[in-house]
């Protein structure tokens, strides 16, 4: 994690303060435009951002400067979210989901998660884009995962299993273990497979 110490919830931000440099990375429609996960990307630290994100940019901008850093690639801002403590994600998850009183939406997103697993990049990106509206999550988050939807040959790269482990960890809810064989044999190999090891965090 960059500078280390950045993850912090403030507000409903998310707690992972590298999501924002997402914005630095050519994105077009959800897809990468220029290179792959270790393609250096030049920090300008121009991205837009809500009110409630400046704050975030401000710090960040300190402790690139204090690290010398200017260019990142999207496997450093993936370890980054890897690397951040579980409980801080599951509250900000947990939060979003409260807004929503008649289903636990975060199930969408699980699904997403479980779906890019089982070798079906279209129902993840279904998913994600209904858990994106639903739980109204960080629009650079949303980037992100839709990036790496696109992109059904980085399921076998460790550091991509290892952060959508973390955040299906994170954003499953209370629940969800009970119900895992419901839904058929296939579902239940998908949850297999992304329960293989639990996260550290």
């Amino acid at each position: 994690m960059i500078g280390g110490g950045l993850a912090m919830i403030q507000d409903m931000s998310f707690p992972v303060v590298e999501i924002q440099l997402v914005s630095e990375v050519p994105i077009i429609n959800g897809k990468l435009t220029k290179g792959d996960l270790d393609t250096k990307h030049s920090i300008s630290i121009v991205a837009s951002a809500t009110e409630s994100d400046v704050h975030q940019l401000a710090r960040l901008a300190v402790k690139i400067a204090e690290c010398g850093r200017h260019e990142i690639s999207l496997r450093e801002i993936i370890r980054a979210i890897t690397d951040s403590e579980l409980a801080e994600l599951s509250t900000y998850f947990f939060k979003l989901a409260s807004n929503i009183q008649t289903y636990p939406a975060t199930y969408l997103l699980t699904d997403a998660l479980l779906a890019y697993v089982g070798d079906d990049s279209s129902d993840a990106l279904l998913y994600e884009d209904h858990a994106f509206h639903i739980l109204e999550y960080d629009t650079n988050l949303h980037l992100l995962l839709t990036v790496i939807f696109y992109k059904p040959e980085w399921s076998g790269d460790p550091d991509v299993k290892n952060v959508l482990r973390h955040l299906f960890w994170s954003s499953q809810p209370p629940s969800f273990m009970v119900h895992i064989d419901r839904y058929g044999e296939a579902y239940s190999k998908r949850v297999k497979k992304m329960l293989l090891e639990p996260p550290s965090g």
